[in-house]
């Protein structure tokens, strides 16, 4: 079997305010690096990884450039998670502490999972008392992985999740989906 990849191909910035249009109608994609210069037209405002120096737009990091009317951002081609409130997300735990567990969830700072914020086996609402706290590696362990919703975002940029519905909780390894590797199929062509 044969797979071929078309890579994208690099585009030179422009330095009109006019659209790039390519032959099935759609927008070029302008791709820049570090330090290159988005456009020198002093009619656009600069948006994120973007810096002005002297009258040009300049990249601060490798992406793509998005206009928005007048706004001139460049995205990154590579970032790390950036959630918002509602977002579900899988993170493993990372470490237990007191009244807490922390998850990597592929963002820049672990996210916070509350002792408050989970249920407790049996289902039961009630206040979390000093032997739950003494059995938090029971509920949780390092290396586990976690279901979550993100509820809120400390002032530091940390991620607080709760697990307080019956969809969210530990991952059970029969669920995750693990690609066969040619040595494990069971089934003949």
């Amino acid at each position: 079997m044969h797979v071929s990849i078309s890579l994208p191909q690099r585009v030179q910035p422009v330095d009109d305010h006019e659209d790039v249009e390519m032959t099935n109608g759609e927008e070029a994609k302008v791709v820049v690096g570090p330090g290159e210069t988005v456009t020198s037209d002093t009619a656009f405002m600069r948006g994120h990884g973007t810096y002005t120096e002297g009258d040009s737009l300049v990249a601060s990091v490798a992406g793509v450039v998005e206009r928005v009317n007048k706004l001139l951002s460049v995205r990154p081609l590579r970032t790390r998670f950036n959630g918002e409130i509602g977002d579900v997300v899988i993170g493993r735990v990372t470490e237990v502490v007191q009244k807490r567990w922390k998850l990597d969830i592929n963002a820049r700072q672990d996210a916070v999972l509350l002792l408050s914020s989970v249920n407790l086996p049996g289902g039961v609402q009630r206040r979390k008392s000093e032997s739950d706290e003494l059995q938090m590696r029971t509920f949780f362990a390092e290396g586990d992985l976690v279901s979550a919703e993100v509820q809120t975002f400390f002032a530091d940029g940390a991620a607080s999740v709760h697990t307080r519905s019956a969809k969210y909780g530990k991952v059970r390894k029969e669920l995750l989906y693990l690609p066969e590797t040619p040595h494990s199929s069971t089934h003949t062509p």
